[in-house]
């Protein structure tokens, strides 16, 4: 589907371009001209436009349009177009091509200079021309509220994922923006949103909020396309990603508690700490089932120092409590604070 939004209702466009009822003609008095601004979107390009309608009774001459970009637009074509001269009533056109390399909201400005019939040269300083451009730079060139009326009955995919203490919002949002490889349409506050194409040319949009709650902090995600499978994948991806930080952020913790525990050296209470959570180790080796593979991926390279413990308690040949005082003793309190994390 094409977007095309036009302003200047008395601009007849080449190759089946028609332009809205919309209009907004700058005319100016001396000289008599007039100009008319507007632009499509194709192929992710901005077609921007300027026509100049000569309406005096004189000829124009040597008529060339000069386009003054913002640092976030790339201009594609010439910066100066000519176009010409331009006869009594008659008008000519000229288009600039230009993309955006991120969400942003602008002022376009562009000077028409010419010669009149006596040889004098002119300049017209155009109007400002506002362009936002995320708004309509959009997966098969479609409007910001035609791409979201897309989806209003598409196929939509929600999940939390609890985020791992100490990650931040803004790693959060960096690893979205280069999983899914989208164009950022907005991303403020807590929120992020992308719009963008799967890997078959299908449209996806993905929502992101990263909030608190009691249970710590989440990222609440919505994804949205034409197909259930992609909106699977979609959300099999942005969860993968979050998995293999958490795992970093876990790996830099265990690290970190190694050089304290080394610090530390043998200061820690162990029959103090024996008496305080030996029943709670044993607790949870009853109460969870996946005691075993929660130990190993949180005590990470420390679960080798009481893996010989664990199978032994396993298998029955130590109790409970005596696995207890060999992970407290071996461990101290790395171990502890991983088996109280299990019961939050």
């Amino acid at each position: 589907m094409e977007l095309a939004r036009y302003i200047g209702a008395n601009y007849q466009p080449e190759e089946g371009l028609s332009p809205q009822p919309e209009s907004e003609n700058l005319a100016s008095k001396e000289p008599p001209i007039k100009i008319t601004r507007g632009f499509q979107v194709s192929n992710g390009c901005i077609e921007f436009f300027v026509r100049i309608d000569n309406n005096s009774e004189h000829g124009l001459f040597d008529v060339a349009v000069e386009l003054e970009l913002p640092e976030a637009f790339e201009l594609l074509s010439p910066k100066t177009v000519i176009a010409g001269n331009i006869s009594p009533h008659y008008h000519e056109a000229v288009t600039f091509l230009f993309t955006c390399h991120q969400c942003t909201t602008n002022d376009i400005n562009a000077a028409v200079k010419y010669k009149d019939h006596q040889n004098k040269f002119h300049i017209q300083q155009m109007p400002e021309y506002k362009i936002e451009s995320c708004k309509y730079i959009m997966p098969q060139d479609l409007s910001r509220a035609e791409f979201e009326a897309k989806f209003d009955k598409a196929p939509q995919k929600a999940w939390d994922v609890r985020l791992k203490e100490g990650t931040s919002q803004e790693e959060v949002f960096r690893r979205i923006q280069e999983q899914l490889h989208m164009s950022t349409v907005t991303a403020s506050g807590n929120q992020i949103e992308l719009a963008g194409r799967s890997k078959d040319g299908r449209d996806v949009l993905y929502k992101g909020v990263v909030k608190n709650s009691e249970g710590g902090m989440y990222l609440s995600s919505l994804t949205v396309s034409e197909l259930e499978r992609i909106t699977i994948g979609i959300a099999c991806e942005i969860g993968n990603s979050l998995k293999d930080k958490i795992e970093q952020v876990s790996l830099k913790q265990t690290q970190l508690l190694q050089k304290q525990d080394q610090a530390l050296g043998k200061l820690d209470d162990i029959p103090a700490l024996l008496e305080q959570y030996g029943p709670k180790i044993e607790e949870a080796i009853a109460k969870f089932d996946d005691m075993e593979t929660y130990l190993r991926d949180h005590l990470a390279s420390d679960w080798e120092k009481i893996r010989g413990a664990w199978t032994e308690a396993k298998n029955g040949e130590i109790s409970k409590k005596e696995f207890a005082k060999r992970a407290i003793t071996t461990l101290g309190w790395k171990v502890i604070k991983v088996v109280m994390g299990r019961f939050h």
